[in-house]
């Protein structure tokens, strides 16, 4: 087995190559701040921009499909406009709510979703003076 790797069922992302690489597809004021705080069915990174507390979540590889994912996205987007306690989803500055990573056990869907308000500290950063 030398030189090979074992294989991957569910890989944590580094907070710090989230805040680098994919939250800069969001409008987010710096400095932005990621924390990875929960492992599950999907992952669950804390994410600090200005004065808004966010949640950034990856689902595991095969968990769900992008189409379930989207459906769900879209769902909470028609309760939020219908003024819903529910998590407000992000969209990207395109548009899209859904990222697709590239991870070693293969494809994860990430998605961004606002809590109403709150700070929190966190420890990987994008931008700013840490």
């Amino acid at each position: 087995m030398a030189g090979k790797h074992f294989p991957v069922v569910n890989s944590t992302l580094s907070a710090q190559a989230l805040a680098d690489r994919v939250l800069s597809k969001y409008a987010l004021d710096l400095p932005v701040r990621c924390q990875f705080i929960q492992k599950g069915v999907s992952d669950t990174y804390e994410v600090e921009s200005g004065s808004y507390r966010l949640y950034l979540r990856v689902y595991r590889s095969g968990w769900r499909t992008r189409p379930e994912i989207e459906a769900e996205m879209a769902m909470l987007d028609f309760l939020d406009k219908r003024k819903q306690p529910v998590s407000r989803p992000v969209r990207r500055r395109d548009g899209t709510f859904l990222i697709r990573l590239m991870a070693p056990e293969g494809v994860l869907m990430q998605r961004f979703s606002r809590k109403r308000s709150g700070k929190s500290k966190c420890s990987a950063s994008r931008g700013g003076n840490n």
